[in-house]
């Protein structure tokens, strides 16, 4: 008896999938393209990302700025102009005594050639002296029975520069081109020495 209830209930269930009455409760509906972004997070490792953009075409090298600036400098071995005694110290007690100055070193500078190019580069005019002093300290010890006599010179020297247009490209590139220009700078300054003699 069993066996004839299954059977009949075998044979009920094939009917029903043949007649597409089970198939059709089994269907799966398709999920909602908002479903489908929560569950996805938004990724989509099949998705296709579309033709590629051509990249825009570089632009065209060309120079967006100039400017002159110095390219060499040399300068000269320093000359003393002329020097002077500006100070003496004798000591006849038997303990040294210490003695400190403070004197100012007379800087100067002054463009003496040169065209646009250099005064531009130096940010100075042919002629424009320019005073650039600074003060300065001196030391020194009278030993006893000893003198020290103070010396001031006066130096001088020259630089000589060499200047040329810098050309400045839009791609950061800068190029020295074959504008020169060429000048001479002159500086002056003072120096301080105490020489020291025993008696």
């Amino acid at each position: 008896m069993k066996r004839l209830l299954l059977y009949a209930t075998a044979t009920v269930v094939l009917m029903l999938v043949s007649n597409g009455v089970l198939g059709a409760q089994s269907t799966v509906a398709p999920l909602s393209t908002l479903d489908l972004a929560n569950i996805t997070a938004g990724s989509c490792s099949t998705c296709g990302t579309g033709p590629s953009q051509p990249q825009p075409p570089a632009p065209e090298p060309r120079v967006i700025a100039s400017e002159w600036r110095i390219i060499r400098q040399t300068n000269t071995s320093p000359k003393q102009l002329n020097y002077s005694i500006i100070g003496e110290w004798r000591n006849t007690n038997p303990k040294s005594y210490d003695v400190e100055k403070r004197f100012s070193d007379n800087c100067r500078r002054q463009l003496t050639s040169g065209g646009i190019g250099i005064s531009t580069s130096l940010n100075i005019s042919v002629g424009t002296t320019i005073h650039c002093s600074e003060s300065t300290t001196l030391k020194f010890t009278v030993q006893p029975r000893s003198t020290v006599k103070l010396y001031q010179a006066n130096m001088r020297y020259f630089s000589e520069y060499e200047a040329a247009v810098v050309a400045i490209w839009n791609n950061g590139r800068e190029e020295v081109t074959s504008r020169r220009d060429y000048g001479v700078e002159k500086h002056d300054y003072t120096l301080y020495h105490p020489i020291h003699n025993r008696y």
